[in-house]
């Protein structure tokens, strides 16, 4: 399960491609795509490196006008849904 120390990143064998205001993501080994609007498209942008969740969620809390609580809520279930889907790795980000 993804929490909010999770680090999180995009697999390699997924492309995407931007129309306007969203993305589809074509996962190459399954040969599924998926849609994604405004918000998941910027999500899928920052997933091209490793971040924490955490890191995600204070990008999305500057760039879009949305409560703290409910983006963390929003991008959690998002980011275990894409992870379940087999398009990004996750790993837990150890104590400091």
């Amino acid at each position: 399960m993804i929490t909010e120390r999770s680090i999180v990143q995009a697999h390699t064998h997924n492309v995407s491609v931007d129309l306007e205001s969203e993305s589809v993501i074509l996962d190459t080994a399954s040969g599924t795509y998926f849609g994604v609007d405004t918000v998941g498209k910027r999500i899928w942008e920052l997933l091209a490196v490793p971040r924490t969740v955490a890191s995600i969620h204070a990008t999305l809390t500057d760039e879009f006008d949305v409560e703290p609580q409910r983006c963390m809520t929003d991008l959690l279930r998002f980011l275990n849904d894409l992870h379940a889907e087999g398009l990004i790795e996750a790993r837990d980000d150890p104590p400091a």
